[in-house]
């Protein structure tokens, strides 16, 4: 299950449950980033999770690679 948040027009904040053995669960608050890049205006997504130094981009063109990188570092993620 998962929970959104809208902060402003470009961040989103997003928590995601994680069961676990005890049918507890974690909340892992989640940054949401996009971006359009070349070279046909794909939306690459960026899910950040710097509290676990953690970040995956989706549907990421060719020319994704500096700006991913760039929004890792931001974070402190890998």
């Amino acid at each position: 299950m998962s929970v959104f948040c809208l902060l402003d027009d470009l961040h989103v904040l997003a928590c995601l449950r994680v069961e676990t053995s005890r049918d507890s669960y974690i909340l892992t608050p989640m940054i949401i980033k996009t971006q359009e890049l070349p070279p046909i205006g794909t939306n690459a997504i960026a899910l950040l999770a710097p509290e676990r130094r953690e970040c995956v981009i989706i549907d990421a063109p060719l020319d994704a690679y500096s700006w991913a990188t760039q929004l890792a570092e931001r974070y402190d993620c890998r």
